[in-house]
């Protein structure tokens, strides 16, 4: 109790950040190889934000765990209310996901398991996005005949893995051109 009579822009920050990502649980006892996987990953998603949506200001970059195991997270807000967006701002999107992995692989030289595999890990988020993308006809150039199971056509399941390389490429390269930055955040 600090005898306070009004509630500060902290107060307002921490508790938006605690109905957004969870109770902060910091790890008392966080090992130097996980802390700097965890760094190295959170700030790879804060590089590829940068250089793919400029507008998109970052808000928060933190190793502190919350709520169901997340042991780190990045957050962007849009400058405007965001209700449509074109079908290639998903491709960014699966980008975003995809460079924490891959900063990791990159920078250590190695893949890591997250400490959260649940519906909102990265790996959701990707597999998600390609479900709504393939929904709306961008691979193959058709719609799915089965809407919940669109990758059981071939040619969609085809021309989805083509695009999904593409972006994990495409991520590779901003890691790889960024990785001084990407680096620094780490370590900042």
């Amino acid at each position: 109790e600090d005898d306070r009579y009004a509630s500060s822009h902290e107060d307002i920050e921490d508790a938006l950040l605690e109905q957004l990502f969870g109770v902060a649980n910091p790890i008392a006892e966080f090992e130097a190889g996980q802390r700097e996987q965890v760094a190295t990953h959170e700030a790879g998603h804060a590089v590829v934000t940068h250089v793919l949506m400029p507008k998109r200001r970052i808000t928060n970059l933190s190793i502190i765990r919350r709520g169901k195991g997340m042991l780190g997270f990045m957050r962007k807000v849009a400058p405007e209310e965001v209700y449509a967006m074109p079908l290639e701002d998903l491709g960014a999107q699966i980008q975003i996901s995809w460079a924490g992995d891959i900063a990791c692989e990159i920078i250590l030289g190695k893949r890591w398991t997250g400490g959260y595999g649940g519906p909102n890990s990265d790996f959701s988020t990707v597999t998600n996005m390609m479900t709504v993308i393939a929904g709306h006809g961008w691979f193959a150039d058709r719609l799915p005949l089965d809407p919940a199971q669109p990758f059981a056509d071939s040619e969609i399941q085809r021309a989805a893995n083509e695009y999904h390389q593409k972006m994990k490429d495409s991520t590779r390269a901003i890691i790889s051109k960024h990785r001084k930055v990407t680096e620094a955040l780490r370590d900042g």
